[in-house]
């Protein structure tokens, strides 16, 4: 995220931040980010303790998947899909490669 995006974001989070606790409004907001990226982002533990001072705010590290976690979520998330009895061999393919391509990461889209 460019730091002009960042900026707009942060203010408009603070703002709305601000106009839901003012209106007792019931909100949850969910932002992922990730520990690489906050090395271009301009203190973002800072607007975000910040927008704590408005809102109950509670943060929640997620910690790299094991290979055999990486493996359930594929075959969990593919159980709906049709197919023939080699669907298995396949998931397991793409469920090593995902596990090899992002390291575990839990929010598997990659950085641009």
């Amino acid at each position: 995220m460019h730091y002009y995006c960042f900026t707009h974001l942060r203010d408009m989070l603070q703002y709305a931040g601000q106009r839901w606790a003012e209106e007792g409004a019931r909100a949850l907001l969910v932002l992922g980010l990730r520990a690489e990226a906050t090395e271009s982002l301009p203190a973002p533990y800072g607007w975000i303790s910040e927008l704590g001072r408005a809102l109950p705010v509670r943060r929640l590290a997620l910690n790299p998947l094991a290979f055999g976690e990486t493996l359930d979520l594929v075959r969990t998330l593919a159980r709906g899909t049709r197919g023939r009895n080699d669907v298995s061999s396949d998931l397991e393919r793409f469920g090593r490669w995902l596990f090899e391509e992002t390291g575990g990461h839990p929010c598997f889209w990659p950085r641009r």
